[in-house]
């Protein structure tokens, strides 16, 4: 048996923790992605002299390219309708809850990782002291 099927035969009673680890861990990485890809309209409300209606980007599609030009098109008639103030105001605002839900989501990834690293580690301590206690005397 390797080292690394050894370690993930003792995650086998962690299965719950391992499972919530990795979902906040996938949270994490999303709100990450939409944190920083948000700052990109901010700096454009800011520094455009005007901002025009970008065209609706058409059919569903899981790319960066789709995702930035759906964000442009509601936010340039968010802009059109509202005035730059406020849609600087609901950038700015969606931009923190992206901040503040991407550390709760890594915090929570922690908070799971910790029972998995404590108790893989009090399993093996305790099967190494089970087979000390096992070897004869005159072994050591």
């Amino acid at each position: 048996m390797t080292k690394s099927q050894y370690i993930l035969e003792r995650l086998k009673p962690y299965k719950r923790h391992v499972f919530l680890n990795m979902f906040f861990n996938l949270l994490t990485s999303v709100f990450s992605l939409f944190s920083f890809a948000s700052i990109i309209p901010f700096l454009n409300i800011l520094f455009k002299e005007s901002v025009e209606v970008v065209p609706h980007p058409g059919d569903f599609g899981l790319s960066s390219e789709y995702f930035l030009a759906l964000m442009n098109h509601h936010i340039g008639a968010f802009i059109e309708a509202r005035g730059k103030l406020e849609a600087l105001m609901y950038v700015c605002f969606f931009i923190i809850s992206m901040f503040v839900l991407k550390n709760i989501a890594r915090y929570m990834g922690y908070y799971h990782l910790a029972p998995i690293r404590n108790g893989v580690v009090r399993d093996i301590r305790q099967s190494v002291h089970q087979r000390m206690l096992k070897l004869p005397i005159f072994y050591f």
